[in-house]
């Protein structure tokens, strides 16, 4: 399953515009913001200057806007850098974090600008195993009638269900980014990462 097929369907999932914890479940916060995100990718793709420079830019700062208060951050740079996340500087972490979004943020506009048509059924969610933790499964069908698997992971923090990875068809999000980040990381060190990845996506540190 490629990087992208899957940050495809997480960003149907951020770009709404929805608060995050608007629904006391996680199965019922996700139904909710995956409606708006459907109509509101639909409308973006049927604009005439969809591919432009100022429609992109939109999308991008549509999902800058969502982004933290939906994603569990922490707990996803936790699961990317082990050991070196809860060594790391306040400072350091402060701006992984940064290029993290926005690294995320640019896989999430590229994907999104070619999507095709997508419906998601969300099912119940599933205890995880651990207190205010859960999963969410779904039900998504590609256009053209390909239907993958997908398993929302949930944390409950600051008293919403907040998003700390994805898997579709089995595979995890952040597991596909994580051997290349580790790698880099044992290479250059954490700043040597953090710098790479603001030049990168044009962070300013």
């Amino acid at each position: 399953m490629s990087k992208q097929l899957i940050a495809l369907i997480f960003a149907t999932f951020i770009v709404t515009g929805a608060v995050a914890g608007e629904a006391s479940d996680p199965s019922g916060s996700i139904r909710a913001k995956t409606q708006l995100v459907l109509a509101g990718l639909s409308a973006h793709q049927q604009r005439p200057d969809s591919a432009s420079d100022q429609a992109m830019a939109r999308l991008r700062s549509n999902l800058g806007t969502v982004l933290a208060p939906i994603i569990d951050m922490d707990s996803a740079a936790l699961l990317l850098l082990g050991r070196q996340w809860k060594d790391a500087s306040s400072g350091q972490r402060a701006r992984f974090k940064s290029a993290l979004s926005a690294m995320l943020m640019s896989t999430y506009t590229s994907t999104l600008a070619q999507a095709g048509g997508i419906s998601i059924e969300v099912l119940e969610a599933k205890p995880a195993g651990r207190a205010g933790r859960a999963t969410v499964p779904a039900r998504v069908t590609l256009e053209g009638g390909r239907e993958l698997r997908m398993v929302y992971k949930m944390r409950e923090r600051d008293a919403a269900w907040k998003i700390y990875d994805i898997a579709l068809d089995g595979v995890s999000l952040l597991k596909t980014y994580r051997p290349a980040m580790r790698s880099a990381l044992q290479r250059d060190g954490m700043d040597g990462l953090i710098a790479s990845m603001e030049a990168k996506y044009g962070v300013q540190s």
